[in-house]
């Protein structure tokens, strides 16, 4: 698991969470509750089933590009 782990609210809406996704390059992100406790996950995939085309492919685009960081240190 990332040290770094995204978090988004349940009310948080897609263009934010994605634009979130994108600039931190993770394919999955944590809903916490407005306790901070986890109550769910959403993913690149989930976001694929349910947004336009051209979201998803942006999402995966930006994700996929290189950040210098190798392997998972």
């Amino acid at each position: 698991m990332s040290e770094d782990v995204v978090t988004t609210s349940p009310d948080e809406d897609l263009d934010s969470c994605c634009n979130r996704m994108e600039k931190t390059q993770i394919r999955r992100a944590v809903v916490t509750d407005s306790e901070g406790k986890c109550c769910g996950m959403v993913a690149q995939a989930d976001i694929a089933r349910r947004a336009d085309g051209s979201e998803t492919a942006e999402l995966v685009q930006e994700i996929s590009k290189p950040s210098g960081r190798s392997g998972c240190c």
